[in-house]
């Protein structure tokens, strides 16, 4: 699932946090219940990928990671 997917099903789900973890599966919190999400375990490619859709180029520039 990509960060988009993830963020949609949280607000359809009601869901208060989304728990992003490498070698994890993605987790949302319903109802103060912590509830895994999706198929497979978040790989470290996949964080990246999310955090760069989340965040401008300019914050990756000014971090040194472009």
């Amino acid at each position: 699932m990509n960060i988009q997917e993830l963020m949609d099903l949280a607000y359809e789900k009601g869901a208060s946090d989304l728990h992003v973890s490498v070698g994890r599966r993605p987790v949302l919190r319903l109802g103060g219940e912590l509830v895994e999400v999706g198929d497979a375990s978040v790989e470290a490619g996949d964080v990246e990928s999310m955090a760069r859709t989340l965040s401008p180029e300019r914050n990756w520039e000014e971090l040194g990671l472009h």
